[in-house]
């Protein structure tokens, strides 16, 4: 979901769906508006673009071809700056704390800035304007990813008069995480 802010329909923004779904291509600088599971694996996933793989750093490796710095560099930095911008004052808040401090430590890892208790106000040519605390910021930015909200699809449920029994369950009841529709599924499940 698009929130409203002036600038919103600018040809700079794109949803991280079409991000994650290689359907929208973004510049080099990059702010995800949106700091929860899926703000945060757009982030990863971008901040990852230009490293290199287990399979090169081996080559690398064996012929000696790098210094063990330049190595490291290759692999821990990429070719995006990502920043990410949460309303809260933490990001991470919809991932389970047995997964979390692993996101945290490859955003990290990867160079990825977050800025929480910042609200999205703008979008102009340069970037996203952003309010935290009392004081307004401009992010320079070539794309804007919108991570903030989802809403149901449940196109399907409307097979109900077609079909004995159907069950809208996970997202297409209401935008959750994947534990909350496995749960759902089962119970429905053992229910039949």
């Amino acid at each position: 979901m698009l929130p409203s802010i002036p600038g919103i329909n600018s040809s700079k923004v794109v949803l991280a769906w079409d991000v994650l779904a290689s359907k929208a291509m973004v510049g080099r600088k990059v702010v995800i508006v949106g700091g929860n599971a899926v703000g945060l694996e757009t982030a990863l996933c971008l901040a990852s673009q230009g490293t290199i793989s287990p399979e090169v750093l081996h080559f690398l490796m064996v012929n000696k071809a790098e210094s063990p710095d330049t190595m490291e560099q290759l692999l821990n930095r990429g070719n995006k700056e990502v920043y990410v911008v949460e309303m809260t004052k933490k990001v991470g808040q919809d991932i389970g704390n047995s997964t979390r401090w692993t996101v945290m430590a490859e955003l990290k890892r990867l160079g990825v800035k977050t800025i929480t208790g910042a609200r999205a106000i703008e979008v102009t040519e340069v970037g996203l304007r952003i309010q935290k605390d009392a004081r307004e910021e401009l992010l320079s930015a070539d794309s804007i990813v919108i991570a903030t909200g989802s809403k149901s699809e449940n196109a399907l449920a409307s097979l109900k008069d077609l079909v004995a029994e159907i069950y809208v369950i996970g997202d297409a009841e209401k935008p959750r995480n994947a534990l909350e529709a496995i749960r759902e599924g089962f119970l429905f499940g053992i229910a039949i």
